[in-house]
């Protein structure tokens, strides 16, 4: 009887599963939301039986994909199902920062692999070196603002080429954030409605116990030592720093916002204030710089033991 109660509950998870693929391929707008239930799937199976059958519910699924002619979604609906069914196995085993880090690894590589898919199937690759990439956007841009019978003065071609070079360098740090962002929100739906169906993983931190390790106001830095050196633009150390630079400055950000918070519920003042930095400070540049330094502080001098003690 459970034997059969699982092949029934997984033949409808299959079904959905379908629909949301059909959905992804045919109504682009809805499919961009359908893309965020696909992991919950996979999650839900995962944390109600064992990890052979959930296999076979994953290799069913990728089959179900192609009979449906869905092949060119394979590597997409692979990528989120893969990431769902990590997540849920860590879930499972009530290691939430665990399934929300592996959950974003294996976004990242499968986002990857599916680009380079994609690009190599589509002839998409770039040719050239970055600085090609950014003459020929530049083109294009020239040619679009021409057509409205406007022109580009010297100065904003060079600002163009600029934030353009800047895009391809960063491009690393911004997949690994992209991931970050993507799993936090698969997370934060999938303990939704995994606490709806009783299966709700252990909760994170709050926000403002949230601490990163001492070390990380080393590494940054060090980055910035490095970032004042001679280096060859489009080499691996220029790259490697810039990445570097965009991933520790976000970590230091969030620790200085974490830090805020700490402070006003200790003060058990209200939330308020906190909230409405967070939110000016992602508008306004040197707010967005405070808040960093403020979190390399708290990092280097224990601002929380202190605030603690005092509170004594």
């Amino acid at each position: 009887m459970k034997r059969a109660n699982s092949t029934v509950e997984g033949a409808m998870l299959l079904a959905l599963f379908a629909v949301l693929a059909l959905m992804m391929a045919y109504i682009p707008l809805i499919g961009g939301i359908a893309l965020f239930i696909v992991p919950i799937i996979f999650m839900v199976y995962i944390l109600r039986h064992p990890l052979k059958q959930a296999l076979l519910f994953f290799f069913a699924s990728i089959l179900l994909t192609v009979v449906i002619g869905q092949f060119a979604l394979l590597p997409v609906t692979i990528t989120f199902s893969l990431s769902g069914f990590v997540m849920g196995y860590f879930y499972g085993k009530k290691k939430t920062g665990s399934a929300i880090a592996s959950g974003g690894v294996v976004f990242l590589i499968g986002t990857v692999i599916t680009y380079l898919i994609y690009a190599f199937v589509l002839g998409l690759l770039p040719s050239g070196d970055p600085g090609t990439w950014a003459d020929q956007a530049i083109q294009q841009a020239k040619m679009t603002w021409e057509q409205f019978g406007l022109e580009l003065s010297d100065k904003q071609i060079s600002q163009f080429k600029d934030m353009v070079m800047t895009m391809v360098y960063t491009l690393p740090a911004s997949l690994a954030l992209s991931s970050a962002f993507f799993t936090l929100i698969t997370h934060l739906i999938g303990s939704a409605v995994l606490k709806r169906l009783k299966m709700g993983p252990s909760p994170l931190l709050p926000f403002r116990e949230w601490k990163l390790p001492q070390s990380i106001v080393w590494y940054y830095f060090i980055v910035i030592v490095l970032g004042m050196l001679q280096l060859e633009k489009g080499g691996f150390p220029y790259l490697a720093v810039m990445n570097l630079t965009v991933i520790l400055q976000l970590l230091l950000t969030i620790q200085g916002l974490s830090f805020i918070y700490y402070y006003f519920h200790k003060k058990g003042l209200s939330i308020g204030f906190p909230v409405a930095l967070t939110v000016f400070s992602l508008f306004v540049p040197i707010l967005l710089q405070l808040v960093r330094i403020l979190g390399i502080i708290d990092l280097g001098f224990n601002l929380r033991a202190r605030i603690q003690n005092s509170s004594k």
